[in-house]
């Protein structure tokens, strides 16, 4: 019987010369479904697998369905981060050689434990596909004993170590936290607070606006979210309709005249810039509220309009969330505050009480 890596050389040359393939123009073989056995491969396999990685716009359409491209993009990023293994990676298992690129950049990236897991399910649905971005065929990792546990692993960690969600603020918080930086001339942090709390917005998401992303007239502010979290998941843009209170106004007016159409808000020259900014107004904010963070005022601001009234649909378009069921745990409310307070609005209104 021939050895796995002869059946993996002959499969890879028959990909690499359609004429002397006879399925060359089978699209089953096309889109996906050979598969080759992972346990027996080693980390130059990899290596020489992943030598070839298509542009995303090269795959054949029948290899396209049912992956977006915002997902493609993500697999052909990380396969092109596994054909960097070190000298003394090659003669690992391919699934342990794996694991040691992606622990690598964990530790530089610092990722928590649910990013942690996204990313072994990206890696592996990348393997999955494997032969939709290179001539080789596609390679299960989840068939892996060794990858298995770094899952099950991982996703123990994620079940037991859940980010603890930040303390939600107050529109008070808000009020004061944008009056001490106006007074102290930080105008650039003090309009982030402004957008975070006013569309309920993550941070990720405001830091990326374009100006002609932003409208104000009179009170009236609409905001229309085209890039980050929601917009990495597929998902449409997301327009936000809001009023400004009347002591936010003129400086938000200001701050926006200051840029052309074309600008984003804030310029960076990396994502590690973004990020720097994020822990920076979180710096900010911590010198009047210790307790906050950044990320306070999307839950808060989702809470206190809840409180007020503001219908399921709208706080859905505000959150972006797909369903309650996300909005609500995201906000706190559990099954016990609703039945507690009959309705979510009655349940918003006793947890903003308790803050």
């Amino acid at each position: 019987l021939p050895s796995v890596m002869e059946t993996l050389a002959a499969a890879i040359a028959l990909q690499s010369s359609p004429s002397s393939n006879p399925f060359a123009s089978d699209p089953v073989f096309r889109s996906g479904h050979l598969k080759t056995q992972v346990t027996a491969l080693k980390g130059k396999d990899l290596v020489m697998m992943l030598g070839n990685i298509q542009d995303v716009g090269a795959i054949p359409h029948v290899a396209r369905q049912g992956v977006t491209p915002q997902v493609r993009a993500e697999h052909i990023r990380w396969l092109k981060k596994l054909r960097q293994l070190r000298q003394e990676w090659l003669s690992l298992s391919l699934a342990e050689a794996t694991l040691q690129v992606l622990v690598f950049y964990r530790t530089i990236g610092r990722w928590s434990t649910a990013t942690w897991a996204k990313i072994l399910g990206s890696v592996a649905g990348a393997m999955s596909r494997l032969s939709e971005y290179c001539k080789a065929p596609d390679v299960l990792l989840g068939e892996d004993p060794t990858w298995k546990d770094a899952v099950r692993q991982a996703n123990r960690e994620k079940t037991t170590n859940i980010q603890e969600k930040p303390t939600p603020a107050t529109s008070q918080d808000a009020k004061t936290i944008v009056e001490h930086l106006l007074a102290t001339n930080r105008r650039d942090q003090a309009v982030q607070v402004m957008l975070l709390w006013l569309c309920a917005g993550r941070p990720g998401d405001i830091l990326q606006l374009h100006k002609c992303n932003v409208q104000l007239e009179g009170e009236k502010l609409l905001v229309v979210i085209r890039a980050g979290k929601a917009q990495s998941l597929g998902k449409r843009a997301q327009p936000i309709h809001t009023l400004v209170p009347p002591a936010w106004k003129e400086p938000l007016r200001l701050f926006l005249a200051d840029r052309t159409p074309q600008d984003f808000l804030w310029q960076f020259q990396s994502l590690q810039h973004r990020l720097h900014a994020v822990t920076s107004l979180t710096h900010a904010i911590r010198e009047i509220c210790p307790l906050l963070v950044a990320r306070s005022f999307r839950s808060g601001a989702l809470r206190e309009m809840l409180a007020k009234g503001v219908s399921e649909d709208t706080l859905l378009m505000f959150s972006g969330h797909s369903d309650v069921k996300t909005l609500r745990e995201y906000i706190g409310l559990d099954e016990t505050n609703v039945r507690r307070g009959a309705t979510m609005r009655k349940a918003a209104e006793h947890l903003v009480a308790g803050q």
